[in-house]
């Protein structure tokens, strides 16, 4: 409205009825009602206003001008003026009787900040008391909440000062001036003290808030209430069936060790079948009263039986493709012959058994040994790849330098979002020699297309060892890796480098 084109400041009235006090740069002060949300009155003749401060028994008014009034918070009469500055007038608080105020002054045609916080007593006339040197400029003032005469000082450049008023009054002595320095690049814009009176905020022009405080552990209010969080929602009763994955009921937040987190000493085989008695010890058994009873043959201890041992049988391997063709012929060949169908019984490998029958790796998960690419005339395209993978999803083939990325991109790959940028970025003509995000989205397409094939991440790999950053990290796999090569630290930092760089040329595409 018209009535409120530039505010600056507000304030609460110590009344009752729940008025709050609106000013700024025009004509008159407006009284706003928080019960009916509406102007109640206009107080003429306080023009300018910049800052506004309550008391119980008045309202401190500080304007543009560097005059502060003392008005009747009943009747908005102005009771007392003071010209505290003789320009404009940048804040102010009030404590008890004391009044406070920091601004500029008006010197050959130009404001010049004041160094000096000046102090008045405000009980019945108001009276200049000694004021507070600080020498790099005052421009923001806060009482202290709970030592009435002790104040915070600070400046626009971020320097900071808390003094006592009282010693200075009394003449009393005082020790000396400990100033403080924000480690700001900006301006300070805002000041303020909790009202625990534990915790200091500076907010400055970069959007940047300092705190400080004098615990670790503080509270922002002495009597802050409760939050009031929203009511937990009990989770559906799941209905489990036979067919049911167990994954659909889900694991619940503990912060003990489960039950099922044994040590390696209690963990133990039972329920194995024993194993079969001797044929010769059966013959020479003899039985009394239902237990039977044989001479030792002496190829064992006594009262104790041999430990079955585990029998590790050969798997077959992949064959290669040209045999499996070859193969075919011959069955079909077999299959319509003169003597009738044979059993062609269980397929051999032409590779050998590529699991390690080694007993150190004999307890390795399947999954987890070493599988070697066998290569045939023909090459790694005649290796049997679907021998391991029979899903739709591809995989990348490891006999190419820096292959340790290649677990990272198939990670990259299921990534829905990251994957439909790489795609549609290489749709676009792209200028940059060796894109990374161009070679991502080639890549991410060949997968797509590959429904369960082989692919290889050569031209990815190729361009990443053409980029001088990926070169000064230590991106780069070694000729011949040792023992004191981390790849979880490569891998840390190739996920790092590979995020950044996707970043930046998304950014500039």
């Amino acid at each position: 409205t018209e009535d409120t084109k530039d505010l600056h400041c507000m304030t609460s009235t110590t009344l009752t009825n729940g008025e709050l006090l609106v000013a700024g740069q025009q004509d008159d002060m407006l009284v706003v009602s928080l019960a009916r949300g509406a102007v109640t009155r206009k107080i003429s003749g306080a023009s300018n206003i910049v800052v506004l401060k309550s008391l119980p028994r008045s309202i401190c008014a500080g304007s543009l001008l560097g005059e502060v009034t003392l008005r009747d918070p009943r009747t908005m009469k102005v009771e007392q003026r003071v010209q505290a500055h003789t320009a404009t007038l940048s804040d102010l608080d009030v404590s008890g009787n004391l009044l406070l105020t920091c601004g500029f002054s008006q010197r050959q045609g130009s404001l010049i900040m004041d160094p000096l916080v000046k102090v008045y007593d405000i009980r019945m006339a108001v009276r200049t008391l000694a004021p507070i040197p600080f020498p790099s400029g005052p421009m923001f003032l806060k009482m202290h909440p709970t030592l009435s005469t002790t104040c915070l000082v600070a400046s626009q450049t971020g320097q900071f000062q808390m003094c006592d008023v009282s010693s200075l009054i009394m003449g009393s002595y005082a020790a000396p001036a400990q100033f403080h320095q924000l480690q700001t690049s900006s301006y300070i814009t805002a000041m303020d003290i909790s009202s625990s009176a534990q915790t200091l905020v500076f907010a400055d022009g970069a959007s940047f808030v300092y705190q400080y405080a004098d615990r670790e552990d503080f509270d922002v209010n002495p009597y802050s209430l409760p939050l009031t969080t929203p009511d937990i929602v009990q989770t559906p009763t799941t209905t489990m069936k036979e067919d049911s994955p167990l994954s659909s009921v889900g694991m619940p937040y503990y912060t003990d060790p489960l039950l099922s987190l044994w040590p390696n000493n209690k963990i133990y085989e039972v329920g194995a079948q024993p194993t079969p008695i001797d044929e010769e010890i059966i013959r020479n058994m003899k039985t009394i009263d239902f237990v039977g009873y044989a001479p030792n043959p002496g190829n064992i201890h006594r009262n104790q039986r041999p430990r079955k041992k585990k029998v590790v049988t050969k798997k077959n391997g992949p064959k290669f493709r040209s045999e499996q063709e070859r193969e075919l012929l011959q069955a079909h060949k077999v299959l319509v012959g003169d003597d009738g169908p044979r059993h062609l019984g269980r397929r051999s490998s032409s590779v050998g058994d590529i699991y390690s029958t080694d007993p150190a790796v004999i307890n390795m998960p399947r999954y987890y040994q070493r599988v070697e690419i066998q290569y045939s005339r023909f090459g790694v395209d005649d290796f049997d790849f679907g021998y391991y993978n029979s899903t739709k999803y591809g995989g990348l083939e490891t006999h190419i330098r820096n292959s340790y990325c290649n677990s990272f991109l198939q990670v990259l790959f299921f990534i829905t979002p990251l994957r439909n940028i790489a795609k549609a970025h290489i749709k676009i003509a792209c200028s940059k020699d060796n894109c990374l995000l161009c070679e991502l989205g080639f890549l991410f397409r060949m997968l797509e297309d590959s429904k369960g094939q082989n692919c290889q991440a050569t031209n990815f790999l190729r361009a990443f060892s053409t980029i001088p950053q990926a070169s000064a990290l230590g991106l780069f796999e070694p000729e011949t890796p040792t023992r004191n090569l981390s790849f979880s630290t490569l891998m840390q930092n190739f996920t790092r480098f590979i995020m950044e760089q996707i970043h930046q040329e998304a950014n500039m595409a």
